[in-house]
């Protein structure tokens, strides 16, 4: 007899209560992210006062310039300072990579199952967030750049759920429970994380949304429809697309695309991987 199932499904229960009640236990923003974040707020946000931002701290200012000069961006004289990268790559597109490599240095756990689960989700969520950057631009008329983040955050109600569960190691060594755990509350946890963080209004459902393959809704297609579709063309939930009537799914018809299409007629490849490169996910 497992003993672990009625474990696994008590906690469910109690985070479950704690989701709904607005009393799970979730992350703080590091500092240059929150930083990052306020600025965000500004009605005008000017590229030198976000380039001081970025270049308090030294790890996301190298990997900033880095990307500038990445075959991708590649254009002109080699940038050689975060002013610079932030001109090339544009105001938008630099937050949201600073704000990216902020948010990936909480990826990361003491139990090395959990350790390797979130850095999975990490994983999982820059490649979504690669396609999901695409589609839009290709698309339709929403913020490539919020639809990145979009993308790249709609697991990220993982986070907190795993940082408990670290220190449940009867729940952290069974993958099953984990998975059980997890694929019932992170969506909702999700939503809770982006709210709490002040993230932009558009994307805060986002993570419930994108999984829910038969949302309809009036108007045109929004960041979860986005999403959406970048996860089924993609090939962390390949199990389950290939179980999904792609026909039934609304989010396809939103973006006017063939349901019946595979990734690579769908997503132009240089795009795909200019849009990898600007996520870390090469």
């Amino acid at each position: 007899m497992n003993t672990e199932v009625p474990l696994v499904i008590q906690l469910i229960q109690s985070l479950s209560r704690d989701i709904a009640n607005d009393s799970l236990a979730l992350p703080s923003l590091p500092d240059l992210a929150t930083h990052l974040q306020e600025l965000r707020a500004t009605d005008d946000l000017a590229p030198r006062r976000l380039a001081d931002a970025i270049l308090g701290d030294i790890a996301t200012s190298a990997r900033l310039v880095q990307i500038a000069n990445s075959a991708a961006n590649r254009r002109g004289q080699t940038v050689e300072s975060v002013g610079q990268a932030v001109a090339r790559l544009g105001t938008e597109a630099s937050l949201n990579i600073a704000l990216s490599f902020a948010l990936e240095q909480m990826f990361s756990a003491r139990s090395p199952a959990i350790d390797l689960y979130l850095h999975q989700t990490w994983r999982h969520g820059r490649e979504t967030a690669a396609a999901a950057r695409v589609l839009a631009e290709q698309n339709t008329l929403l913020n490539p750049e919020l639809a990145m983040l979009a993308g790249l955050l709609h697991g990220i109600g993982k986070l907190p759920l795993l940082r408990i569960v670290d220190d449940r190691p009867e729940i952290a060594q069974d993958r099953d429970a984990l998975d059980r755990l997890l694929s019932s509350l992170h969506p909702a946890a999700g939503c809770r994380v982006l709210r709490a963080w002040q993230l932009p209004a558009a994307i805060v459902d986002v993570p419930a949304d994108c999984l829910d393959f038969a949302r309809s809704h009036p108007g045109p297609a929004d960041y979860a429809d986005v999403v959406a579709v970048a996860l089924v063309l993609g090939e962390g939930l390949k199990a389950l697309a290939d179980n999904l009537d792609r026909t039934a799914i609304p989010a396809f018809a939103k973006l006017d695309i063939d349901p019946r299409a595979d990734a690579s007629s769908v997503l132009d490849a240089e795009a795909l991987r200019n849009s990898r490169e600007l996520v870390g996910a090469v």
